[in-house]
């Protein structure tokens, strides 16, 4: 009961998280919905297709890398990856609190053979780490761009924006060597992760330290050199399409945002849409995109209109394809998260219970 009444706290702070974004849009807004419809409907949009392109290849470029992660414990089938991919992302654009993190790995574990703990450790922990990298590639790509094209009076804002993004890229280095740490040294680690975990109940603690030690099998992967790499530009090829998608659908709205502008974008569309808030992004994914690209001095109205259409390229295309391979399963999304969730919590049950 009282893990329910967490749940509701953090669905209640998302829910008002995504109202504020809303009412922070609405008001940014007022007075350029004339140009935003304006906007809209003068776009060509024939460029939604090399966008709405670019995002479906990111989807295929993880659903390979996630069959590169399961390498070391055998051959898993694409059609299982996905499934359990367009389902998971699909689940966290419909539901609240992102619960495709824990109903990719179910998918994969109901679909494919894989043990929970195993597909939880890649798709919460490796895959996690990589995406890390990739985004701190895109800050540090964004940075080395905006200054080669730099004036003489002063730092932009966007220039600004990426600069201070270097912190967030140190700090993920410092967790990188951390994971290092779990994969080559994964004994010490854990003991010091169990010495930790005493100060909590029994009942948290034993699911949190298998959770733990899922993910430092998982962190063997990183001890292959030749997998590292291929993960590694798998995250980079993967970490590209987002922004590409972005700049080709703003040669759509003629909008001046350059390459780099793109980059940033994405970059403050990702650290948005970590925090908890209601399905779909509503409000935080639209705030974000709009003071994305306003970085690189597009103005309001346009902004406001290419942010609605941004969002509805990465979230309507995928919602679509998720319900599809939801549908061809013959299963419940409500009991499908239900049963994900019950396995994140270590309940034995939940692996061998029937098809949700």
């Amino acid at each position: 009961m009282r893990n329910r009444h967490k749940q509701a706290l953090v669905i209640g702070a998302g829910v008002l998280l995504s109202a504020a974004a809303v009412g922070y849009f609405m008001y940014q807004m007022r007075g350029h919905w004339g140009a935003a419809r304006q906007a809209l409907a003068g776009a060509n949009y024939l460029y939604v297709i090399p966008s709405v392109g670019f995002i479906a290849l990111m989807y295929a470029l993880r659903v390979l890398r996630w069959r590169v992660f399961l390498n070391p414990i055998g051959e898993v089938r694409y059609s299982a990856i996905a499934s359990a991919t367009c389902i998971g992302f699909m689940s966290s654009c419909l539901l609240p609190l992102r619960p495709g993190e824990i109903i990719r790995p179910y998918v994969l574990h109901r679909k494919g053979g894989v043990s929970f703990g195993h597909a939880a450790g890649t798709a919460m922990g490796l895959e996690r780490a990589f995406d890390l990298m990739g985004v701190c590639f895109l800050l540090l790509l964004a940075l080395l761009l905006l200054s080669a094209h730099e004036g003489g009076a002063g730092p932009t804002p966007a220039e600004s924006v990426a600069k201070r993004a270097l912190l967030f890229a140190a700090l993920t280095a410092v967790g990188f060597i951390g994971l290092l740490a779990l994969a080559f040294a994964p004994g010490l680690v854990l003991r010091v992760v169990g010495y930790c975990l005493k100060v909590l109940p029994r009942s948290l603690s034993e699911p949190l330290m298998g959770f733990f030690s899922s993910i430092a099998q998982s962190m063997r992967f990183l001890r292959n050199p030749g997998q590292v790499a291929t993960a590694t530009l798998l995250s980079l090829a993967i970490w590209f399409c987002f922004p590409l998608s972005t700049y080709s659908l703003a040669r759509g709205f003629d909008l001046q945002l350059t390459f780099a502008g793109a980059l940033l974008a994405q970059v403050v569309i990702t650290a948005a849409v970590v925090v908890p808030q209601a399905p779909g992004f509503v409000g935080v994914f639209h705030a974000a995109a709009m003071e994305g690209v306003k970085l690189s001095g597009v103005s309001q109205g346009d902004a406001g209109a290419f942010a609605m259409m941004l969002w509805a390229v990465n979230v309507i295309p995928i919602t679509i394809v998720g319900l599809d391979f939801l549908q061809r399963e013959r299963w419940s999304l409500r009991n499908l998260a239900q049963a994900s969730q019950e396995a994140a919590t270590g309940s034995r049950a939940a692996e061998e219970n029937e098809e949700p």
